[in-house]
């Protein structure tokens, strides 16, 4: 059996076996280490989650590829500029997001084809991931941070 590693950090690494994920025909390969993964590194849940967990890092690295070059977070830090943390930003995104999703629901329809719900909610599952990110770099949400928000 054919084996990959994985780096979960420095000096921290996983060691497991290859196989291709089952990912809709309408999708394209990943580009990236994570169509290689054994679900078995996803210990537990829905297997379509695990599977949508894949398609959310390759829609952020292709979103990220047309917002931010080699800064992957640097549109996202744009609002800093106006005295806007990062992560605030964020969450004002993803407020617009929910904004559109009810929108949607109450309509029963989409007016922009080429969003649906289920793009809407997928970008949405990655603005929070983003958001969290730029919390922990600022340190949000720890117990000796929370007077920051």
């Amino acid at each position: 059996m054919e084996v990959g590693k994985v780096e979960f950090g420095p000096n921290v690494e996983h060691v497991i076996p290859k196989r291709d994920l089952k990912i809709p025909a309408t999708k394209k390969p990943l580009p990236n280490i994570l169509n290689n993964l054994d679900t078995q590194l996803f210990k537990g849940g829905h297997p379509r989650f695990n599977e949508l967990l894949i398609e959310l890092s390759e829609l952020h690295a292709r979103k990220n590829s047309d917002y931010s070059g080699d800064n992957p977070l640097a549109n996202l830090k744009e609002c800093e500029n106006y005295g806007v943390p990062a992560w605030k930003g964020v969450l004002i995104r993803l407020s617009d997001k929910y904004s559109r999703i009810k929108s949607i629901v109450k309509k029963g329809s989409v007016s922009v084809k080429d969003e649906s719900l289920i793009d809407t909610l997928r970008d949405q599952a990655v603005y929070s991931l983003l958001a969290i990110i730029l919390m922990e770099e600022d340190q949000i949400g720890t117990p000796t941070a929370e007077k920051k928000c």
